[in-house]
């Protein structure tokens, strides 16, 4: 298994390297993207390796160790009822019941949060390959730590981008049970799941903007009102209540201090400004993008819910519950919308400022 340092260097700078290639590739130059999805296979499964054979005892990987501890008390099926989750809970029992390990259980999580993304970006994609599409993901801040801290929220969130491949190729019903999943999986992706909702329900990207202003300016005046009313519900209570009212600790990772956030608010805004000056170029062609309305809506709503609430502590991990859906925002547009007068510039600009902000806060 790897050491957190070792892991962190190598992850990393490998998308460092693989960035600095891209840019001087596409900078300047009219190359055509891949097409083939080979590369993005061999990254995926980077990806997973990387995740997945991890020193998962080591405090540096946050709640890893707490989900393989358990292993030791998944002995009975009464165990399951104390469990957050029964889907879990369930899963724990029947894997130790066969006599199965962690590691394993660590490598096949790893696959569970890698290969939804895999087949989105493949979709997403066409007629390119997956691979650049898949690049916007792995460069995603906190997209990391999402896989190797809380892990089972992670899951929930890979079952909500099972959902959108299915809403994307109108396969509605599917849709519909991988949300349901994903809320029994973690109850923390019911805010995602409302703001899906709400964005079936009122559908326009500026004034959806417009109500994150309202959050935003409603949180910086009373952001503590807020941060106390929403830990009394359930679904945060037991999932993620410990992020709302609890104290930090010593390991606490820097950008997860106490306080309003600007550097995290100028991160959620940049994917909504991004997408609704896409939308407009698009709309000025006489052309509309319906499952982008949607994400950008959905985007906006559930990032409310965290402004509101942004001064909690380990807000990155609240603020995960939308972060999940900007590599989609940010790249599909350069893949699926023809606004562009050089894919080739757009893709190489755009991924060099996306990665650095990641990389700085790594360096930090």
């Amino acid at each position: 298994m790897l050491s957190p340092d070792i892991q962190y260097a190598v992850l990393y700078n490998t998308l460092l390297i693989l960035v600095t290639i891209i840019f001087f590739k596409y900078k300047g130059n009219n190359v055509p993207f891949d097409t083939s999805n080979i590369p993005g296979l061999i990254l995926i499964i980077f990806l997973i390796l990387i995740i997945g054979i991890r020193d998962w005892i080591s405090p540096k990987f946050g709640d890893s160790a707490a989900y393989g501890i358990y292993f030791r008390y998944a002995l009975t099926p009464q165990s399951v009822w104390y469990a957050k989750s029964k889907f879990f809970g369930y899963l724990y029992y029947y894997w130790h019941s066969f006599g199965l390990g962690p590691d394993l259980f660590f490598l096949v999580s790893a696959a569970f949060y890698c290969l939804p993304v895999y087949f989105l970006s493949k979709c997403l994609s066409k007629p390119y390959g997956a691979f650049l599409f898949i690049l916007f993901f792995a460069c995603s801040f906190g997209w990391y730590s999402f896989a190797t801290n809380g892990i089972r929220n992670g899951w929930g969130f890979s079952m909500l981008i099972w959902s959108l491949l299915a809403i994307y190729n109108k396969k509605y019903l599917i849709s519909i049970l991988c949300i349901i999943l994903a809320w029994c999986i973690h109850g923390s992706t019911m805010i995602a799941i409302g703001g899906m909702i709400a964005s079936l329900l009122y559908h326009n990207p500026k004034k959806a903007f417009y109500i994150w202003l309202i959050c935003l300016l409603l949180s910086f005046v009373l952001g503590r009102v807020f941060q106390e009313y929403f830990a009394t519900f359930d679904f945060v209570a037991s999932d993620g209540g410990g992020y709302l009212t609890g104290s930090l600790s010593n390991n606490a990772e820097s950008f997860s201090r106490t306080g309003f956030r600007w550097d995290f608010v100028l991160f959620s805004v940049v994917p909504i400004i991004w997408g609704i000056n896409c939308l407009t170029k698009l709309e000025s062609l006489g052309k509309t993008d319906i499952f982008y309305n949607f994400i950008l809506c959905t985007y906006c709503y559930a990032n409310a819910v965290w402004v509101l609430a942004i001064r909690a502590n380990y807000s990155n991990r609240l603020a995960q519950v939308s972060w999940w859906m900007i590599p989609i925002l940010i790249a599909y547009p350069i893949f699926r919308m023809d606004i562009f007068r050089s894919k080739c510039d757009t893709l190489a600009s755009v991924l060099v400022i996306y990665y650095a902000f990641t990389y700085i806060m790594y360096i930090r």
